[in-house]
């Protein structure tokens, strides 16, 4: 068994695709995923099962939502290791200046390809900055994340992939629970 998280794109929001994340982990449980722990209500979910491979494992989970929420869900699926070079990875936690509260994660179903890559760096979205890392953007709002032009929708629509976003502060502590979690099961 292995621990993951998966990271629901768009649930929750302005009324749209609503599920409650009590039902969810029921929902999960029956079908076969195992210690399901959610939190919070913007699609965050740790559970465990046997290790296989990450698409195949995320495709499973989204066919579960759909078939019992009846619509699509794009899922993003991580483990530990992932997190945490996401994590250590950050280059904008090098900056003197930055606030903790002005970096956010989006991340992507795929690797964008370079030239998708060169359209999104070219968007106009000063002052905002952003860094590609494989799977991973790393974001520096420099206004705030509510007015900026660099937001999820021109993120998928540039690269070409699903994406979800994530404030720096629940990065962290998902990684956190999902070490915490580890450690409990040594």
């Amino acid at each position: 068994m292995k621990s993951y998280i998966a990271l629901l794109r768009g649930i929750n929001v302005s009324g749209q695709k609503m599920i409650k994340m009590a039902d969810l982990k029921v929902v999960l449980e029956a079908n076969g995923f195992q210690n399901v722990a959610t939190y919070i209500q913007s699609g965050n979910i740790i559970f465990d099962a046997p290790e296989t491979l990450e698409n195949e494992l995320a495709l499973r989970l989204s066919k579960v939502i759909a078939d019992h929420y009846h619509f699509s869900v794009p899922v993003l699926l991580l483990d530990q290791d992932a997190l945490l070079s996401i994590i250590a990875n950050n280059p904008f936690l090098t900056a003197t200046d930055v606030e903790l509260k002005q970096l956010y994660v989006a991340f992507l179903s795929d690797t964008p390809l370079a030239a998708a890559t060169a359209v999104l760096q070219s968007a106009a979205i000063a002052p905002d900055l952003f860094s590609i890392d494989g799977k991973t953007v790393y974001i520096r709002y420099l206004t705030s994340a509510g007015v900026s032009k660099l937001t999820n929708k021109r993120i998928e629509n540039k690269l070409q992939c699903d994406s979800t976003m994530r404030n720096w502060k629940m990065t962290v502590t998902l990684s956190e629970m999902l070490s915490k979690r580890l450690l409990e099961a040594e």
